[in-house]
């Protein structure tokens, strides 16, 4: 298994189903409109499923996981703000650049 085209495609039908949900928030969705939302709700649970194997049995992680490892975004505009963090470690705080900090007047 290629697990960047996995989470590749799991993103791409994570978009799709949030359109669809929207589209269905406005009006009712029509036949191939359902079909297409079960069709691709099947499918993006299978893709997790198979990730989750694939990680789960030592796989190695899809490379845009990595690539975000060892890195601090802003939480506002996701620019990143430091790469000054140890490869264990779990960041989970609001960050801001100064440029949103600015836009906010602090």
């Amino acid at each position: 298994m290629d697990p960047n085209a996995n989470l590749d495609e799991q993103i791409l039908l994570a978009a799709r189903l949030q359109q669809l949900g929207e589209v269905q928030g406005r009006r009712s969705l029509t036949e191939a409109e359902e079909v297409e939302l079960w069709d691709s709700s099947q499918r993006l649970a299978e893709l997790v499923e198979a990730l989750d194997h694939w990680l789960t049995g030592g796989g190695f992680l899809p490379q845009r996981w990595t690539d975000a490892r060892g890195r601090i975004n802003c939480s506002r505009c996701g620019k990143s703000v430091s790469t000054v963090v140890p490869t264990e470690t779990i960041v989970r705080a609001w960050v801001e650049c100064p440029e949103c900090m600015e836009k906010r007047g602090e």
